[in-house]
């Protein structure tokens, strides 16, 4: 059980290491608007190369701000980055332009934090020489600075000698645009992959299907209580969602596939006041016993794992999320109460594996969500308590409680914590 909390912690602490990111199309002063744009898909793939940042492809920055209506045309404010940012689903964007003076190249970037609506760093990078020096060696350098590695490219510049008479200074151009474009092409950007990592917290109560609770132990006790009824308890539970991948980009409706909810739950149930038939071994009835909630008190500490599918229904500003599942459930449960220490003294431990069946629905308002789940889970896998000691027939007792079903009502708060 330590080493699977330990393992939960872990996995709740951990981050994904590579950021979603967007890139703005450079604004140009001194070059051209073409050389702008061939300059901007260079950045983008500089950017994965670092292997630090998942990049949005500039077609599908287009379809998603269409299907919003935004104009991109003419967004060079940070309050236009950030919303675009928001609209496109990622946690930064790079904005900035590039400029000549003389011969000299300054590319200018800012790196805009979305959801504070914050600038993160400026990084500038001077590239003395024509534009080929900017292509090969300033964007891979500015790219790196963003990225927070070193940035160490230089580049020297081979003059392009034309022909005495029968090459014209087009035909170098030409040329030399042919050798650069293969390698801009290799460099594009790749799609995003539009998923959440969710960090959910919910309480609530449970309700529990008792059906008997036996003793065996030789020469003395072989007794089954039967017909036990169980108080509604309380529910406190913790989970993350690993991964929900989703078909569509943010800000349109789409199925989901999560891939593992890992979640730590606490439970509690007492009995009811009423009186419990005694049975014995061969069926017969042989006493009443009269139960009060401290009869048998079920304590008990719930792992568990689902996989769901589910359907993000966008209804701005808020999005709604319907979604079922199937899971595995461990309980280690401790069984303690009047019933059982008048024999053996102590408590009775648990370990009950089960099968559960989520069903629920979230809100989503930006990064928090409000939601509800009803789990049902199954009797079908159980096993017996090991047998105890008893210290006063110095014998071994076994102590076993077989059930039904369980359910749970929660209500949920949430947050997205990464994607």
């Amino acid at each position: 059980m330590i080493k699977s909390l330990i393992f939960l912690l872990a996995v709740m602490s951990s981050v994904f290491s590579q950021e979603n990111i967007a890139v703005l199309d450079l604004d140009a002063d001194g070059v051209t608007a073409s050389e702008a744009k061939t300059l901007t898909n260079k950045l983008r793939g500089e950017l994965i190369n670092t292997g630090q940042f998942t990049v949005i492809e500039r077609g599908e920055m287009d379809n998603i701000l269409k299907e919003q209506g935004f104009q991109s045309t003419g967004c060079t404010s940070q309050e236009c980055a950030v919303e675009m940012g928001q609209l496109l689903g990622v946690e930064k964007m790079i904005a900035g332009g590039i400029g000549k003076v003389g011969n000299i190249y300054l590319i200018s970037l800012r790196i805009i934090d979305v959801r504070k609506g914050t600038i993160l760093k400026n990084v500038d990078e001077e590239v003395e020489g024509d534009i080929a020096a900017v292509l090969r060696t300033g964007l891979y350098n500015s790219a790196r600075k963003i990225a927070g590695l070193n940035a160490d490219k230089s580049y020297n510049a081979t003059p392009v000698v034309p022909e005495p008479s029968i090459t014209p200074p087009q035909a170098a151009i030409t040329r030399r645009t042919v050798e650069t474009a293969p390698h801009i092409e290799a460099a594009q950007p790749k799609r995003i992959e539009n998923s959440r990592r969710l960090l959910t917290f919910d309480v609530g109560s449970n309700s529990y299907v008792g059906k008997k609770f036996s003793w065996n132990e030789e020469a003395r006790f072989n007794d089954t209580y039967s017909d036990i009824e169980w108080k509604s308890g309380i529910h406190l539970g913790i989970r993350v969602s690993m991964k929900n991948i989703y078909f569509k980009p943010e800000g349109q409706s789409s199925f989901m596939i999560g891939c593992g909810d890992l979640g730590l739950s606490y439970e509690r149930n007492t009995t009811t006041e009423q009186i419990l038939s005694v049975y014995d071994s061969n069926g017969a009835l042989t006493d009443f016993y009269p139960a009060t909630d401290s009869t048998l008190i079920y304590n008990r500490v719930t792992l568990y794992d689902n996989i769901t599918v589910a359907y993000r229904i966008v209804a701005k500003p808020v999005e709604i999320e319907p979604y079922a599942g199937v899971g595995l459930t461990v309980d280690f449960g401790v069984l303690s109460g009047e019933l059982i220490e008048t024999k053996i003294e102590s408590s009775l431990l648990k370990l009950v594996p089960r099968l559960s069946i989520p069903l629920g629905l979230r809100f989503y308002m930006g990064k928090v969500f409000l939601g509800f789940e009803y789990a049902f889970t199954t009797g079908v896998l159980r096993t017996a308590t090991d047998p105890e000691w008893n210290s006063l027939t110095k014998t071994y007792i076994n102590g076993d409680l077989s059930f039904e079903e369980a359910s749970v009502w929660a209500f949920q708060l949430g947050f997205i914590v990464g994607n």
